[in-house]
Formats: structure tokens, C-alpha cells, sequence
């Protein structure tokens, strides 16, 4: 029975200090600001990481959508397509998870980009938002000039896609889901077709409307 007792006893002087520092490590780790992403440029007040610019194209509703429209809320954005047969559907799926948890909210918004503009006119973003239980207040999906659409996607949501110039030939394809912050700097890419990778997403969502942006 000593011999026992005493067995407990050093295996508690171990796992204790180690579960006290895991939980701790967890506390601190949850409380730091999540790192801002691509590079720095230089600017008329000094050198400031990469900010999306501004643009303009054409909703589900046919109403006009920018940067402006986005304000200081936090953005999710993505690049599909509505004929994709592969990670599209799964992605919309994910990202309607992402939707229905900020249903109560006004501080977040998501920005589909169609790659296919040519072919996904408003009415047919339209009937594919009906398919999802899109709301219009959350969620834009986007058409409008496949360069101009290109451009975004490359120079100002950074995507790693191979370099092309928005033509005939050229095509995006990307699983990715980019955060972007109220100060529009990019924050974070995950992979919209990972269920694990979408509950990350959402808890640094969490994340940066508790933290201020500097």
C-alpha cells in the first residue's frame, strides 16, 4: 500500500507541472494576435503590410459590391465556380457553416469570387444561393471582368496560383478561404474543403473581433 501510494505520488509531481504548463501554454496561445500576412510596401505614412485595394463587380441580386461595402467588418473570401463538380460544392458547404454562425452577427461578411464569369451570370449566382441557403446580407457572390476578377484574386488576395493574365487560356482554382481584418490586411488561408481547417477559420474569426488591429 506505501509502496502504491507512494507511485501516485511522484507520477502526480510529473503530470501535474505538465498539465498546468499545457493549459497555460493553450490560455496564451488563444490570446495572441494572429499574424498579418504578405509583405510589407511602402507607403506615403512609411512601410505598412499589404491592404486589398478597392474593386467593384456584380452580386446574386445584381446589386454593385466593393471593398467599400465591406467596411470595418472582417471578411472570408474565396474563388469558385457554380459548374465546379469538385472542391466547390464541398467549399460552399463549409463556408454556409461559417454563415449560419454569424446569422446574429453584422461585423462579418463573405465575398464568393466567381473564376467562371463569362458563365455565371447574376441569375445564375442567384439560383445556386437559392441552392444553398445563401443570405444576401452575409454573403455576395461575386461576378463581373474575368481579368479584373484575376487581378483581385492574384495581386490583392495573394492567392499561390500560377501567374496568368486573366485571358481565354488562363484559370484559378483554389481551395483557399483568406481572412481578412477591419483594417483589410490578410490574416490567414485554410483549406475551405477541411472541416478542421474551417473550425480554425471561424475560431480566428472569433479571435480578431476580441483583439484590437492595429
Amino acid at each position: 500500500m506505501k509502496n502504491k501510494l507512494t507511485t501516485i505520488f511522484f507520477v502526480m509531481i510529473l503530470v501535474i507541472p505538465f498539465l498546468i504548463f499545457f493549459t497555460w501554454n493553450k490560455v496564451i496561445s488563444g490570446n495572441q494576435p494572429l499574424q498579418i500576412l504578405g509583405p510589407v510596401v511602402e507607403t506615403d505614412n512609411g512601410k505598412e503590410f499589404h491592404k486589398i485595394g478597392d474593386f467593384e463587380f456584380i452580386d446574386q441580386d445584381s446589386n454593385r459590391v466593393s471593398m467599400v461595402d465591406a467596411g470595418s467588418k472582417i471578411l472570408v473570401a474565396n474563388f469558385f465556380f457554380t459548374a465546379c463538380p469538385s472542391i466547390c460544392p464541398e467549399m460552399t458547404n463549409q463556408l454556409s457553416r461559417v454563415q449560419n454562425s454569424l446569422l446574429d452577427e453584422d461585423d462579418v461578411v463573405i465575398f464568393s469570387f466567381t473564376v467562371d464569369p463569362e458563365r455565371d451570370t447574376p441569375e445564375i449566382l442567384a439560383s445556386y444561393a437559392d441552392n444553398y441557403d445563401i443570405d444576401p446580407k452575409i454573403w455576395h457572390l461575386l461576378t463581373g471582368d474575368k481579368k479584373s476578377i484575376y487581378m483581385v484574386a492574384r495581386n490583392q488576395f495573394l492567392l499561390p496560383v500560377i501567374e496568368g493574365d486573366g485571358g481565354k487560356e488562363d484559370f484559378i482554382h483554389s481551395e483557399l478561404l483568406v481572412l481578412v481584418d477591419q483594417e483589410k490586411q490578410i490574416r490567414g488561408f485554410y483549406d475551405g474543403t477541411d472541416e478542421k481547417e474551417v473550425d480554425r477559420l471561424m475560431n480566428d474569426i472569433y479571435r480578431l473581433k476580441k483583439q484590437k488591429v492595429k
